[in-house]
């Protein structure tokens, strides 16, 4: 229970949201069909989040693994300026901002 609110909390959901997921998943009211539609919707919603935000970090952990891999020469580089080579910009916007 705990692991489901902190899910929902991380997803944006507020306390009010998440005490209402909790109350409709924990009903007995098994015949209320009302609060079984809810509760998928609400869920519905869940999942797309999930999708959104794993969508999300999958593409900014492409886009960081291909900026350290165009970077790696940068720890022995001699230059005494690292805008010469034009990686420096990059490498503080962590390369996702393009």
């Amino acid at each position: 229970m705990i692991r489901t609110a902190q899910v929902l909390k991380r997803l944006g959901y507020s306390i009010r949201e998440i005490r209402s997921i909790l109350s409709l998943a924990k009903s007995e009211n098994t015949k209320e069909k009302r609060l079984t539609r809810k509760l998928r919707r609400m869920l519905s919603d869940c999942a797309s989040k999930i999708a959104s935000e794993v969508s999300l970090l999958a593409s900014a952990r492409v886009k960081i693994s291909a900026l350290l891999e165009k970077t790696q020469n940068c720890e022995g580089c001699d230059a005494p300026d690292c805008a010469s080579c034009g990686k420096l910009k990059e490498l503080r916007t962590l390369g996702l901002l393009s």
